[in-house]
């Protein structure tokens, strides 16, 4: 991730009051409280305080446009390279190992795999495909995570 773009999500979340590793759904609820508290429609029409809620209400639009999906969710910053003559060096963000979270994709993962292999059986397959398959699918979901399964979903509609 950018530096640029990181500084813009984490502008975001502060703006909308949720952590980092917020949800999606804790995000959309955050938004929903911010919004609900700056509704222009509680001043009479062109008051300063009705103009700073409308500008106030974009602002969190904008915000929430920007980090709706929760994008800093499994991200946390590296410590960077070390300074060099008194500069910071730069900072990069690094996946955050949810084991919980990633058991249950690969299990997730697996378990379509084996589907995949129940629907197609209509042939004699070898053990290296009945275990290379599902293990495949199951590290793709775990390793990946939503990308997998965006992408397994867009290629099954396009195939369909």
């Amino acid at each position: 991730m950018e530096a640029v773009e990181l500084t813009r999500l984490k502008q975001a979340y502060t703006l909308l009051g949720v952590l980092p590793d917020s949800s999606a759904l804790g995000i959309r609820r955050a938004y929903g409280r911010q919004a609900r508290t700056w509704r222009s429609d509680r001043w009479p029409e062109g008051s300063p305080q009705r103009e700073r809620a409308v500008a106030r209400l974009q602002e969190l639009k904008q915000a929430f446009r920007l980090i709706r999906h929760a994008p800093l969710r499994y991200h946390v910053e590296s410590p960077g390279v070390p300074a060099r003559a008194g500069r910071p060096g730069p900072r990069h963000s690094a996946p955050v190992t949810n084991w919980f979270e990633w058991i249950v994709r690969f299990a997730c993962g697996a378990a379509f795999g084996l589907l995949v292999l129940v629907l197609h059986c209509l042939v004699e397959l070898s053990t290296a495909i009945l275990i290379c398959v599902p293990l495949a699918t199951g590290l793709g979901s775990a390793l990946l995570g939503d990308r997998f399964w965006h992408t397994i979903l867009r290629s099954m509609l396009w195939w369909a």
